[in-house]
């Protein structure tokens, strides 16, 4: 019997391919009217069964399709490896040289006042010489004068002597008096010998050898711009087909319900654990309503005053700043009662830790004060005492921005300092001893947000940080490093003030003109 010769087949299977699967296959290009169905794995090439049992023998081979699959994971995974890991590093470098920008425009302007202030030393400088000079020369004038005015006199009586004498003996020849005659005595000599006169020349100012080419070079030089280059990192990319962690923020934010306070306008709320929440706004009450929007409590503040914000203690003690009497005040027994009061500068923003800290923003304006004498710091009070400012970067520049706009701040799991300063129009973070790590300056389309108009501040169990944005009716996500995660509140909000978080991780907002309450759910 003939023996059967077999030669090794390629590890190609023939895997039936659905009707409706092959719509989109290709045709061979080396075998008319066969589609390629496999992928051939060593030459990384589409091939058919032809191609399979022939060039491609013994090659490893898969359904096409399955490639196909394979390699959209693959982008999938890239893709977000670049939107999630490669793009937020690069973000993090867009914004330390808008950073950069901001010290060195600061630092040229330090430069420019530096160099005027310096030219105007030298000017009083030289003006002081010259005016020491000036009465020099006045005292040397008038010495001099007196000098030539009493050599003046001097000749001016002796000529009134030997014109008196000239008068005498006319007289004496005319009256022909011999007894005058012969006793005349001559007086020519004893005026022959005119008196000596001292001509007096103006002083001569010498001025200095220094040559108007020097000038520069006395006056002070210039170092060049210093050049530091930030240090060569490789970013932490996972290997390629590694699956990347999906963020827990959901894809369309769900409005769970909205309650109508009894409030006209509203700026800030907190939650609480029984569902309830307190809310303050333009009126000197602070409101506790429940979740359907009814008033259960109400709170008047110590001045009379609307509250500028509004925080909750570690043992769940609701605290407010007050700025118009620079003071911060924590509920006891219903009623108000004062924990800080501030000498000199004035709250902003608060948020109390879980730790018993209290992080307050404040700033030293005053009616009547200058825009260039205001300041604005963050100081950490701990058992009611400061023991941290937060003010200036390494460079000696301030972090924040003074203005006629609010600031608020809250304090991330991971410790940073998270501040939204209203008047930079910027999210503005340190870490916890206060050395700067990030800002944020609404980095998204503009057709979305065309003005970044950051108000109340707050972060989450997952570190991110949530940003109020009136202008632009959103709330932005960032992660931990100040990149954008997401937008909240597309179509759902209307000018977002007040934020908070309840237990269970819904955010509570309100909104300043309708002072309405929504609660929204952001999180899986």
């Amino acid at each position: 019997m003939a023996s059967r010769k077999t030669r090794k087949k390629s590890t190609v299977t023939y895997i039936s391919v659905k009707e409706s699967d092959k719509s989109h296959l290709q045709n061979c290009p080396e075998h008319t009217g066969s589609k390629l169905y496999f992928y051939c794995r060593p030459c990384a090439v589409a091939i058919c069964h032809k191609c399979a049992n022939e060039t491609h023998l013994s090659h490893d081979a898969e359904n096409i399709n399955e490639n196909v699959q394979a390699m959209r994971d693959r982008i999938s995974s890239d893709t977000s490896c670049l939107e999630n890991l490669v793009q937020p590093e690069y973000r993090k470098v867009e914004t330390q040289i808008q950073t950069n920008v901001l010290k060195l425009t600061s630092g040229y302007e330090h430069l420019r006042k530096f160099i005027v202030s310096n030219g105007e030393i030298w000017h009083r400088a030289v003006e002081d010489a010259v005016r020491k000079c000036l009465e020099k020369v006045d005292s040397m004038e008038k010495e001099d004068f007196a000098n030539l005015r009493e050599q003046r006199k001097m000749i001016s009586n002796l000529i009134a002597e030997i014109q008196a004498l000239i008068e005498r003996n006319k007289k004496i020849l005319d009256e022909n008096d011999i007894s005058e005659i012969n006793s005349y005595k001559f007086k020519s000599a004893e005026y022959s010998k005119v008196p000596t006169i001292t001509s007096i020349i103006a002083p001569v100012f010498k001025s200095s050898d220094l040559e108007k080419e020097q000038l520069p070079e006395r006056f002070g030089s210039l170092k060049a711009s210093t050049f530091k280059k930030s240090r060569d990192y490789v970013i932490n990319v996972p290997p390629e087909g590694t699956p990347m962690k999906k963020d827990s923020a959901i894809q369309t934010p769900e409005l769970i319900r909205t309650l109508n306070t009894k409030f006209e306008k509203c700026w800030s709320v907190q939650c609480l654990k029984d569902q309830n929440a307190w809310i303050s706004g333009d009126v000197e009450t602070v409101a506790k309503v429940d979740d359907h929007g009814n008033m259960v409590e109400k709170v008047s503040t110590r001045s009379k005053q609307a509250p500028f914000d509004l925080s909750l203690t570690h043992k769940g003690e609701l605290i407010y700043s007050d700025y118009g009497d620079r003071s911060v005040n924590i509920m006891k027994k219903g009623k108000f009662e004062p924990l800080l009061k501030l000498q000199g500068w004035n709250p902003l923003g608060l948020c109390a830790t879980d730790s018993g800290e209290i992080l307050l923003c404040v700033d030293n304006r005053t009616e009547s004060s200058q825009p260039k004498s205001q300041k604005v710091k963050v100081v950490r009070y701990v058992n009611n005492s400061p023991t941290q400012e937060i003010q200036f970067d390494e460079g000696g520049f301030p972090l924040y921005i003074s203005g006629d706009f609010d600031v608020y701040i809250a304090v991330n799991g991971n410790h940073d300092v998270c501040v939204s300063d209203r008047n930079a129009k910027a999210v503005v973070t340190t870490n916890q001893s206060g050395q700067f790590r990030w800002r944020y300056y609404g980095n998204v389309p503009s057709r979305k947000c065309p003005y970044f108009d950051p108000r109340s501040i707050l972060t989450d169990k997952s570190h991110r940080i949530l940003v109020s944005d009136a202008d632009s009716n959103f709330i932005h996500l960032l992660d931990e490093g100040g990149h954008l995660l997401s937008l909240i509140g597309g179509g759902m909000l209307k000018k977002p003030v007040g934020i908070s978080l309840d237990a269970d991780g819904s955010l509570f907002v309100v909104e300043y003109h309708t002072a309405k309450l929504k609660v929204i759910k952001y999180t899986k």
